[in-house]
């Protein structure tokens, strides 16, 4: 009692373990191409299991973008860390990049750390062009081939291919 109030001491429990989370894999790729991952990390007493909350925000739409995450993980006694796969959807309308931030949220089981964000950014697939050429062996006497540009991805959109034509041959004379 202090002058005739009340003071209120507050302890903070240093035998807690301290959890961190971190992206260990920070790019994801849309449609599944690439998954991201974050890590969740604890110290201290491993002799049992670590059940951690997580709050999901950012740019990226849950169930749109990416698989609903569930918001707790479990750290299993024994070990050290667990992760949570960040697996992309493919989602047509896609315009990216887009985040999913995950971050640390209170227990009484545990102190958070200041590492407590992780960010994974989604991504596009971005179409592979590749080009074939149909006949190879045109001698000098002359002759024609086909140029065929192929692409990977979907093809609901145009898609522009800049190319540049090389060589030593020399254009209407060989």
């Amino acid at each position: 009692e202090v002058a005739g109030g009340e003071t209120v001491i507050m302890i903070v429990d240093d035998d807690l373990p301290q959890v961190t989370v971190y992206a260990s894999d920070s790019v994801a790729m849309i449609g599944g191409a690439n998954d991201g991952r974050v890590t969740f990390s604890r110290s201290g007493d491993l002799s049992a299991p670590l059940q951690v909350n997580y709050l999901v925000s950012g740019s990226a739409t849950s169930s749109v973008d990416f698989v609903q995450l569930p918001g707790i993980l479990t750290i299993p006694a024994g070990q050290i860390t667990a992760s949570v796969p960040l697996t992309t959807l493919d989602n047509t309308n896609f315009i990216g990049p887009r985040a999913v931030v995950i971050q640390v949220s209170d227990s009484p089981t545990y102190n958070i750390a200041r590492q407590n964000t992780a960010t994974v950014v989604i991504e596009a697939n971005l179409p592979e062009v590749t080009l074939t050429a149909g006949e190879t062996g045109i001698g000098e006497s002359g002759g024609n081939t086909t140029l065929t540009f192929t692409r990977t991805g979907s093809s609901n959109t145009a898609l522009l291919v800049f190319y540049e034509v090389g060589g030593t041959a020399v254009p209407g004379q060989d």
